[in-house]
């Protein structure tokens, strides 16, 4: 989600999405970076740290930590205002 930039990328990716869902069917999003207060943001990135370890080890942690940082940095808007556009 965070490499989407236009909103044509945006209805793009959701309109997939929603074709790709059986009726009834519920689409789930979340988003590591920010929780609603700063204890959720400590026990989340723990949480996903110790999935990130048990996948490729603490050097692989790090390494998917800097990542998501410079990733951050790069973020002009907010994915939920664009997501509106696809009908969510």
């Amino acid at each position: 989600m965070h490499y989407l930039r236009d909103d044509n990328d945006w209805v793009t990716t959701f309109d997939k999405l929603f074709n790709l869902l059986r009726p009834g069917g519920c689409l789930m999003i979340s988003d590591l970076i920010t929780q609603d207060t700063e204890l959720l943001n400590e026990y989340t990135w723990e949480r996903y740290g110790d999935y990130l370890e048990g996948l490729g080890g603490k050097e692989y942690r790090q390494k998917v930590y800097k990542r998501s940082v410079r990733s951050c940095r790069k973020k002009v808007w907010h994915p939920h205002t664009r997501s509106t556009k696809a009908g969510l």
